[in-house]
């Protein structure tokens, strides 16, 4: 028994002394600890935008834009339906939501779309919250 204690006693003491005193943490006066720029470094560019297909570029389509559907007399007319699709296009009609919900929708989208770009320009500052800052947003 007594030489387990030795043991343990002797790997004890070469784990203490093997560990180093020094921590992993950069002291606070290196280079390395300073704190980050205020200013948002600018992304580096070339002269002409890299195209695959000059003249292929499309827009981001805006996403409460309806969808164009080309030639309208491709489009099928209430009148057209039967009677048994008229029945499932008055159920679908009527369990439609109203415009009501959508512009609630599209304005907490908008919204949100702003807050979004406030916490990009925070971050890109290197502000952890605009609320200790004094500036309300």
């Amino acid at each position: 028994m007594s030489n387990y204690i030795v043991l343990f006693a002797i790997t004890f003491g070469i784990l203490f002394v093997a560990t180093p005193s020094q921590s992993d943490v950069a002291p606070s006066n290196s280079p390395s600890a300073l704190p980050p720029s205020t200013e948002a470094v600018a992304e580096p560019t070339i002269a002409t935008p890299a195209v695959p297909a000059p003249g292929s570029e499309t827009q981001p389509k805006d996403p409460f834009a309806p969808y164009d559907v080309g030639d309208p007399n491709a489009i099928w007319k209430y009148t057209d339906l039967t009677p048994d699709e008229r029945a499932i296009a008055n159920k679908g009609h009527a369990a439609a939501i109203g415009e009501t919900v959508h512009a609630a929708y599209n304005s907490a989208v908008a919204e949100r779309a702003h807050q979004a770009a406030a916490d990009s320009a925070a971050a890109q500052l290197g502000v952890s919250g605009l609320a200790g800052t004094g500036v309300v947003p």
